[in-house]
């Protein structure tokens, strides 16, 4: 009861107090998502660059895996799935624009992704196990 009275006593010290909570819950929300942005696009690239075309679960779970990684405590409490999933796929589509414009990054990616695909093939697994 006592809790209730002084709430009511003192109802704007609690009113800003909450908006200056959910101010902040705010500022940092919308800065991470910023951040979050301004990573996705070499991400999205170096995946696609290491993985190639149809692998797009493997290639989503990898990046999804690198942003959970990298994202703050708090961050992780005030971003949803879906939202990261959400930027995740604006990221993609932003990001095969560039893409398709740009030679130099078009080229980065297939030379990337050739030297992985070559890299693997002159692999001896068994030479690997024996060591």
């Amino acid at each position: 009861m006592k809790i209730i009275a002084w709430i009511i006593a003192n109802w704007d010290s609690v009113a800003i107090l909450l908006v200056a909570l959910i101010g902040f819950i705010v500022y940092i929300r919308k800065n991470g998502i910023k951040a979050i942005k301004l990573m996705l696009f070499a991400w999205v690239t170096q995946v696609e660059a290491e993985y190639g075309g149809e692998t797009g679960i493997l290639k989503r779970s990898e990046v999804a895996a690198k942003i959970y990684e990298k994202l703050p405590t708090i961050l992780k409490l005030l971003l949803s799935v879906n939202t990261i999933s959400k930027l995740l796929e604006k990221g993609l589509e932003e990001a095969k624009g560039v893409w398709a414009s740009n030679e130099a990054i078009n080229n980065y990616i297939t030379s990337i992704g050739s030297l992985v695909i070559e890299t693997t093939k002159t692999i001896d697994v068994e030479k690997l196990e024996s060591t």
